[in-house]
């Protein structure tokens, strides 16, 4: 049965969003500071980000119609405002979300089909509602299914990420606080076994990952979460010094362009570093020492991640129109593309005489495998030698042996001539 949520009291940051996010708690309890740094700042929507959204509109209006267990008035509901789930999914434009989208729609028959029986009669389900924790925490979850017995309770929560961003599901802060708004909405006074569930079709892993707690651990972890919502508050009041810390963390921060910490991590130190270097030396490349190359190189993805919010909070300034010296907007240059009717266009083209305006091509590996299942076109398949890259010592895969000729084959680049002539 649908259930009727709390109300609450939302509060906002400057962009619309939570104060404090879901999808942000890992970050927020490691840097509270971020928050308070980035509460002011209207954060600008990544194209991937609109896609992801445009996705879950989809799934909003068709999950409900495919979980044939539901009760009657909310299929009816839906039918009558949506239709039904076929021709939904046939007004989804894009192949590739349209693909995506069905096998979301049948992962969930599949998780409500093989852990709801007959006998069971309690059964709440939410579908992109919005849950909250406090008034400051609060967000959308996608989907969850909470099975109310007398003995052994169950919760099924479900994030569905469209992005390319691998998401790891265990120890994951935006699951466990789904948990915890779960818990409030449904008022659990008795133990629940949850399973946490991230479905990401595009990140090129797993596309289901699980991670099974308790209710028990979610309340423990609630309290944490509290004491960190506490310390955040205080800091935006002044009551406390602000708490900043770098990390992987850092790459979704919306404040990440004006941190001070980061520009002290990725900027200050390792100029220092490098300008401690002695004189007689510092002028050639071997005087930067392996370990500052490796301290540098370590932070590669934080250093990527910084620069890219540094650009787009210039750019953002200069869209309001501040005034930054040495910088200006301009147009990139446009590129040609065929216009959207491909049918007029392949007429057109015919009529100029090209035969075969389309070229045929194999669809990819993975669209196959959707097709026809995992393990029946090896024979068909190849595995292409990999690039040889850099990675950390604590990486799984094994060192290449530096000291054997056969493994360093096309390892060592060949010395470039250009410029030699």
């Amino acid at each position: 049965m649908p259930t009727k949520l709390i109300p609450f009291e939302p509060k906002y940051s400057a962009d619309g969003h939570a104060l404090l996010s879901m999808s942000g708690a890992a970050r927020e309890m490691q840097c509270p500071a971020s928050v308070v740094l980035g509460k002011d700042i209207k954060g600008k929507s990544s194209d991937a980000a609109k896609e992801g959204s445009v996705a879950h509109e989809y799934i909003e209006k068709a999950l409900p119609l495919a979980i044939t267990s539901a009760p009657y008035d909310t299929f009816n509901l839906h039918k009558k405002e949506y239709g039904d789930k076929l021709a939904i999914l046939a007004s989804i434009p894009d192949p590739e979300m349209r693909q995506h989208v069905t096998d979301y729609l049948s992962f969930i028959e599949d998780l409500v089909n093989d852990n709801v029986s007959p006998q069971d009669t309690a059964i709440t389900y939410l579908i992109e509602d919005q849950v909250h924790i406090t008034n400051n925490r609060w967000g959308t979850l996608d989907f969850a299914c909470f099975i109310k017995r007398e003995r052994n309770s169950q919760a099924f929560i479900v994030d569905f990420k469209y992005g390319r961003y691998p998401v790891v599901a265990k120890d994951n802060w935006q699951l466990l606080s789904y948990a915890i708004a779960l818990g409030n909405v449904l008022d659990w006074r008795q133990e629940v076994d949850i399973t946490a569930i991230i479905y990401q079709p595009r990140a090129g892993g797993e596309v289901v990952q699980k991670w099974d707690f308790n209710s028990t651990y979610a309340r423990q972890m609630h309290s944490k979460l509290m004491q960190s919502e506490r310390k955040i508050l205080k800091m935006i009041d002044k009551e406390i010094p602000l708490e900043f810390k770098a990390g992987d963390h850092c790459k979704f921060c919306k404040a990440a362009g004006v941190c001070p910490e980061l520009n002290k991590v990725l900027i200050a130190e390792n100029k220092r570093r490098v300008e401690l270097l002695p004189n007689e030396v510092a002028s050639e490349v071997s005087a930067v020492s392996t370990d500052i190359l490796i301290d540098i190189w370590q932070k590669k993805a934080l250093i990527t991640d910084y620069l890219e919010a540094i650009e787009q909070t210039l750019q953002e300034r200069l869209t309001q129109g501040e005034s930054v010296p040495g910088l200006k907007l301009v147009q990139s240059k446009p590129r040609r593309t065929w216009k959207k009717d491909i049918t007029y266009v392949q007429k057109e083209l015919s009529n100029l005489g090209v035969m075969e305006p389309l070229k045929p091509a194999l669809k990819t590996i993975g669209e196959i495998e959707r097709l026809v299942g995992k393990g029946k076109i090896g024979h068909l398949t190849e595995l292409t030698p990999g690039s040889v890259v850099l990675a950390a010592e604590s990486d799984l895969r094994d060192a290449i042996d530096t000291t054997s000729p056969l493994s360093m084959i096309g390892v060592i680049p060949t010395p470039s001539t250009e410029g030699n002539d």
